[in-house]
């Protein structure tokens, strides 16, 4: 039912095969509001064999303190490998999705040929990337916590990228949410580079703690990597469409061993003592 919904692609060379856990049984997913998508395709009828534990419908699901969190043991339980991982997500939306009241713009050493404002203060790459590390330390704390609870390998899942197009996104904002920020959509290649650096320090986090790294399904994006708008209610989240191309990539890396260029395979593939 979501065929008119996805875009053709080129064929793409058969990936190399990897570690695989083949399997009848349904994944487990947990994480933050980016399962969202998974959950709207397996509403809209898609035949996706994964549970989705989504903490935002979870009330009191995290326990304990931020610095050492606790997962209710009802939930806890449920947990198995492998497992997927889509903890938060939304790190580089905090800081880069509202346009600046001093507005910014740093070069990425992986794409330093980006586009960017040129009439934006450039801040040091160290001091962004610095910043994005701290909001995204509460999440990894979250991840570690998943992982040590399964007897097998943790997966962690990419979000997707930003929707170039403002207009498409600044109906869908929340304003509140965002205190001190101008009402207005930051530029694309500043939200654009962003995720790329909250995506080269969530593979630098699964590099380090043997976590396998899933990146988004590559037939989502447009020709300059943005996702197209099809894949997208909100400009933000994935939509239906999304969750059957990323349930399909899930599968296909887990089950099936078929790694991409951007894809890591875990390395610690049992239970931390």
């Amino acid at each position: 039912m979501f065929k008119s919904l996805m875009r053709p692609h080129e064929k793409e060379p058969v990936p190399n095969r990897g570690p695989h856990w083949a399997g009848s049984d349904p994944l487990v997913c947990i994480g933050h509001s980016h399962t969202g998508a998974l959950q709207a395709a397996f509403l809209a009828g898609a035949a996706i064999r994964i549970n989705v534990f989504n903490f935002w419908r979870l009330p009191g699901a995290i326990e304990g303190t931020p610095q050492q969190p606790l997962l209710r043991a009802d939930i806890a339980a449920q947990m198995k490998a492998p497992l997927i991982s889509m903890m938060g997500g939304g790190a580089q939306t905090v800081l880069a999705i509202c346009a600046h009241p001093r507005p910014f713009e740093f070069i990425l050493p992986s794409a330093p040929g980006l586009p960017r404002d040129e009439f934006a203060e450039l801040v040091p790459y160290e001091a962004v990337k610095a910043r994005l590390a701290d909001e995204c330390a509460q999440f990894w704390k979250l991840t570690g916590l998943v992982a040590s609870l399964v007897d097998g390998p943790t997966f962690h899942v990419d979000c997707p990228p930003p929707i170039a197009d403002n207009a498409f996104i600044t109906p869908h904002m929340p304003w509140s949410m965002f205190p001190g920020r101008l009402h207005e959509v930051a530029p694309p290649f500043h939200r654009y580079r962003m995720w790329r650096l909250n995506t080269e320090l969530a593979k630098e986090y699964c590099l380090k703690t043997g976590i396998g790294f899933i990146a988004h399904p590559k037939q989502c994006e447009d020709g300059e990597g943005f996702l197209q708008q099809q894949y997208s209610d909100d400009g933000i989240h994935g939509n239906a469409a999304y969750g059957v191309a990323l349930a399909d990539k899930i599968s296909s890396v887990v089950r099936a061993g078929r790694y991409e260029t951007d894809d890591l395979p875990p390395t610690q593939l049992r239970s931390r003592p």
